[in-house]
C-alpha cells in the first residue's frame, strides 16, 4: 500500500453499505502526563457519525462517545464539553 497526499482528504463514498471514513487524532503532554484521543467514524450510508473523545490524566480518564446524527453530535459536544480553562503555569 502506498499513501499519497490525496489520502489526507475525504474519500469518495464506496458502494458497501458498511463503508466509513475514519479519523483518529491523539495528543499528549509529557510534562503533565495528560493526553487526548479523538476518534470519528463517519458512516454516510447510514447518516450517522460515531465519536469517541477520551481525556487522560494521572488522576482519571474521562470518555464521551456514541453514535449520533452529525447534527445531534454537534449539539451534544457544545452542551457536554464545556471544558474548564487550564490552570496557569507559574
Amino acid at each position: 500500500m502506498t499513501l499519497s497526499p490525496a489520502d489526507e482528504f475525504r474519500h469518495e463514498t464506496g458502494p458497501d453499505p458498511r463503508w466509513q471514513e475514519t479519523y483518529w487524532f491523539s495528543a499528549g503532554d509529557p510534562l503533565t502526563h495528560c493526553g487526548i484521543d479523538v476518534h470519528l467514524a463517519c458512516q454516510p450510508h447510514e447518516g450517522y457519525v460515531e465519536a469517541q473523545i477520551t481525556v487522560i490524566s494521572p488522576e482519571e480518564t474521562v470518555s464521551l462517545g456514541g453514535r449520533s446524527s452529525a447534527h445531534r453530535l454537534r449539539q451534544q459536544i457544545r452542551r457536554r464539553l464545556a471544558l474548564p480553562h487550564p490552570p496557569q503555569r507559574p
